[in-house]
């Protein structure tokens, strides 16, 4: 599993995150205290406070596919 700390920074962001996610041949999620939110579903990005770190954790061990369909799209935090 690959994780990688990130932060959105408005709802365009959010939207291309989804997006990628929707792209990526593996599953990802997002993670933000107690909160595991599919990286697929929009209403559950939206749930979360943008305002602090989220942790992406890809269910791969491709570092490089991670990095290319993300790249420096978001944030690292």
């Amino acid at each position: 599993m690959v994780k990688r700390n990130i932060k959105l920074q408005g709802v365009d962001q959010a939207r291309a995150f989804n997006a990628s996610c929707g792209n990526a041949p593996f599953h990802v999620n997002l993670r933000q205290g107690n909160y595991l939110i599919d990286g697929k579903s929009i209403m559950g990005i939206f749930s979360l406070n943008w305002d602090e770190t989220l942790c992406m954790e890809a269910d791969t061990d491709d570092a490089d596919a991670v990095q290319q369909l993300f790249g420096g799209n978001f944030a690292n935090a």
